[in-house]
């Protein structure tokens, strides 16, 4: 009888001894789960990380392209208000010389007007080809490489060709003025010999 309880005493303990390493192999278990699930997290978080600081310094070198480009874009509408500013001075200057004759300074004028026609217009077409690189860059259809290169018209329909140019209003209209006003002085007196001769028979 004593045997069978030594016995049955013995088989608890066994068992015991059983549960307890289980449960200490699962604790083991589930300790190495939290060390590797700690170093998934801490990888995900360096690698946010990094992406983060990459975008920074994509915005940052994306920034600094453009307000190269808004630079060179600033530098050409300066010219050409500069161009727009010498010939209305030339303009003015020019018919201040009362001896010479009427018709060869209007012609002089006219000469003038279309020079400075020409330089605007360059320094204008330049202009919106800085703004269409400017375009490409800020929606992501360039790359950054800080180059000021600015590509051919595509068309003469593009913005920034030649012709479109020339349509533009601060072009057509500026200019178109000082000649309509140049003809105007010079078929003054010949439209003022029609007057008079229609007047008085």
């Amino acid at each position: 009888m004593q045997d069978n309880i030594i016995i049955n005493d013995n088989a608890q303990i066994i068992e015991q001894n059983k549960t307890d390493k289980n449960i200490e192999h699962d604790n083991t278990k589930d300790a190495t789960v939290e060390v590797q699930l700690a170093e998934t997290n801490a990888l995900a978080v360096k690698q946010s990380t990094e992406i983060a600081s990459s975008n920074t310094s994509f915005s940052t070198e994306k920034i600094a392209y453009l307000q190269s480009i808004q630079k060179e874009v600033d530098r050409m509408g300066t010219t050409s208000l500069a161009i727009k500013g010498l010939c209305v001075t030339l303009f003015i200057a020019v018919f201040s010389f009362s001896s010479f004759e009427k018709d060869i300074l209007c012609l002089f004028s006219l000469f003038s007007i279309l020079i400075f026609l020409i330089m605007d217009v360059y320094y204008f077409q330049i202009e919106r080809k800085f703004r269409t690189l400017y375009d490409k860059v800020k929606l992501n259809a360039h790359i950054i490489d800080f180059s000021l290169a600015i590509a051919k018209p595509l068309s003469w329909k593009s913005k920034d060709s030649t012709i479109s140019c020339l349509r533009s209003k601060s072009i057509w209209l500026f200019y178109g003025l000082l000649i309509i006003f140049d003809a105007f002085i010079f078929s003054w007196d010949k439209i003022h010999i029609i007057g008079n001769c229609i007047c008085f028979g």
